[in-house]
Order: structure tokens, then C-alpha cells, then sequence
């Protein structure tokens, strides 16, 4: 994961409100840290699951890439995160 200067410095390249990085990040198109992102295949169930800063479960699960990002994009609207 990159340290929180380096992801700021690249908001500028964020394209959606949420986005989930290479390196695992989930970052907001303004640069702030949300959390984690992984690929879990659950025996040939391939998941997405989205963790916040500091958690060690995941607080939301998709099948699809995009609506994990969506999920998460709601969440922190609401004041979730």
C-alpha cells in the first residue's frame, strides 16, 4: 500500500467518486484513505470485500469489482466511514 502523501498527491488521477487502487487502497477522488480492498475466492467464488481503516473483517462483500466500489461510495456519503 502507498502512505497517505503518496495517494494525495495522485487525487488528481482518480476518476470516481471511490476508487479502488493496484496496490489495494480504496481512496476517495480527493484523495482521502477509506481503507482496504482484496480478491478472495471462496472455493471458485471469487469475492470482493472492502475493509476500513484499522478493521480486520470486511465490512462489505460484492461479486462485482464495480458495485463494491458503489457500496463503499454509499457508506462513506452516509457518514459511515
Amino acid at each position: 500500500m502507498r502512505s497517505n502523501e503518496e495517494l494525495q498527491a495522485l487525487a488528481d488521477d482518480f476518476t470516481f467518486p471511490v476508487n479502488l487502487t493496484s496496490t489495494g487502497d480504496v481512496v476517495t477522488d480527493d484523495g482521502v484513505v477509506l481503507g482496504t480492498w482484496r480478491e478472495r475466492d471462496d472455493d471458485g467464488l471469487y469475492l470482493y470485500e472492502f475493509f476500513p481503516e484499522g478493521a480486520t473483517e470486511p465490512a462489505i462483500a460484492s461479486v462485482w469489482k464495480g458495485h463494491l466500489a458503489l457500496e463503499v461510495r454509499d457508506l462513506h456519503e452516509a457518514g459511515g466511514l
